[in-house]
């Protein structure tokens, strides 16, 4: 949800301890981004928080008391899936089945070395201009639909370690002691008796 209408004084901790009045829910359960000036001169935040805890602060007229200020919160629809990998939206890098790695790059402008946040510099999507498609975009925003080329291919994950082996192992070793244990229900019923 988003949180407009701050003043200069307030602080990301008096937002949280807002937004967990409010809800209902733990402070350990809600982030919030930076707050940052709106074109109005005054300030807003962004705050991911559980959804029951959105519902009911919404629910009370769309205003939340942060400090001295009655603030507008508005919700906000899901962000859509984006790579970190390959900056293309609709799936996660756990998933990519691109061979090129964009991961070093800024998904503003495209460019490398520098992340998002600190980039003022015009959206450029590089994943819909070497589709030949419009670029004036962020790369994975809402907008962007460049053509899927890996169809087919699945890119391979890391290799099993030792641990992992060990770790699976353990648990095929764990169910077969348990399977002789588990009795029929007659078995069970007469023991407990």
């Amino acid at each position: 949800m988003r949180i407009m209408g701050l003043d200069d004084s307030v602080t990301e901790e008096e937002v949280v301890a807002a937004v967990v009045g409010a809800g209902g829910c733990l402070t350990d359960q809600v982030r919030t981004g930076t707050i940052r000036a709106d074109g109005t001169g005054m300030r807003a935040v962004t705050v991911s928080c559980p959804v029951t805890a959105a519902k009911a602060i919404t629910r009370e007229g769309r205003r939340l008391l942060v400090g001295w200020v009655s603030a507008q919160v508005k919700l906000l629809e899901p962000r859509p899936l984006r790579c970190y990998r390959c900056h293309v939206g609709h799936h996660v890098g756990a998933f990519c089945k691109a061979e090129v790695d964009r991961s070093d790059r800024c998904f503003q402008c495209g460019l490398a070395g520098h992340q998002a946040a600190a980039c003022s510099a015009a959206p450029h999507c590089y994943a819909c201009a070497a589709a030949n498609k419009s670029a004036d975009h962020r790369a994975g925003s809402r907008s962007c639909d460049p053509p899927d080329k890996a169809k087919g291919k699945v890119r391979k994950g890391p290799h099993p370690t030792a641990d992992s082996a060990t770790a699976a192992a353990a648990i095929a070793t764990a169910a077969a002691v348990a399977e002789p244990l588990r009795g029929t229900r007659e078995e069970t019923v007469m023991d407990c008796q």
